[in-house]
Formats: structure tokens, sequence, C-alpha cells
């Protein structure tokens, strides 16, 4: 072997080793989203559980298909969290997120605002507002919703990996990132 080649095989082992350090700590979530869309219009008076709990939610717009009775074309507008309130009082109490999502409705008057509601199923951290803003900050960068400003990541900070499960499109299924 020539020298080249054994720092480069030095190199790999090296970035071999951080990798699996790397994998080692970092903090798994996972995120069950709720099968149920509630129009925006809604929420006052929606019966939706997740709602009234604490959570992350997302805003979407689709176009109602009268034929098969549910939502088509669904894009992602916003995310956001709720820590020390419900989902529910979070839209109510947070809505400047609405100017965005009211241009981009008008663009395309057949679509409605829709939310939808995630819990968090299980986390191998203690649950925090500042977690629960890292697991935002997450979902954002890795989905791109239209209404949110991406942030950038930590190069230094704890990796996190976050499992969406259940309905959680147009969610990505996963998203890891550095917080």
């Amino acid at each position: 072997m020539n020298n080249n080649t054994i720092s480069q095989y030095n190199d790999y082992n090296v970035k071999e080793i951080f990798s699996q350090i790397i994998m080692q700590e970092k903090k798994l979530v996972r995120i069950n989203w709720s099968k149920r869309l509630t129009e925006y219009a809604d929420i006052e008076t929606s019966k939706n559980s997740y709602l009234d709990a604490p959570g992350f939610y997302c805003v979407l717009s689709g176009i109602y298909d009268i034929r098969k009775e549910n939502f088509q074309e669904i894009k992602l507008l916003y995310v956001d969290c709720a820590f020390l309130e419900t989902i529910r009082e979070r839209l109510r109490l947070h809505a400047d997120f609405l100017v965005c999502v009211d241009r981009f409705l008008k663009k395309e008057e057949k679509r409605k605002a829709l939310i939808m509601g995630g819990v968090i199923n299980n986390s191998s951290e203690s649950t925090s507002q500042n977690f629960y803003n890292a697991v935002e900050q997450c979902l954002i960068n890795t989905n791109q919703p239209v209404c949110n400003s991406s942030y950038i990541e930590n190069s230094s900070g704890d990796m996190i990996e976050i499992i969406n499960e259940g309905d959680y499109y147009p969610l990505k299924e996963k998203s890891v990132c550095r917080i």
C-alpha cells in the first residue's frame, strides 16, 4: 500500500468510528399523527381529541374530492408545537401564520386549510419546552413547509431522530437533525 491508500483507509476508519459514536448519542422521538384531519374553520367545534392535548400540529391545504370522500393534493403549509397549552389553544393564540396560509389558499379557491395533530408516542428524552422546540425545528428543516422559516442546524449539538407514525403524510417518515 502506498501512503495515499493508507491515509484514505485511516480517514475512512475515523469517519466510521465517529459515525458510530454519533448514532449512539442520537435521541429518538416517535410522533403518532392522527388519522383524522380537522378543517381549520371547525377547530372550535371539532371533537378530534388531539386538539385538546399538547403536541405537534401541521397546517395543510387540500382539495376535497366528493367521490373519494377525502382530501386530495395535500400540501404542507406550517408546522408548530403546543407544549404548555393544547393544540386548540395554540391555534387560537398563535395565528400569525394565517397571513401566509390565506395568501396560499387565495391562489386556489378550492383548497381548504386543514389541521393534522400528533403527540409524542415515546422519546429517549424527557419533554420540555426546549425539547419540543427542537423537534419542531427538525420537522421544519426536513419537511420545508411553505409558511415556516428554516433554521441553521447546530453543527455541534446532539443528534435527534424523529420517526413519524400513523397518518403522517405529507411529512417525511424520518427526520434526522442536530439540535
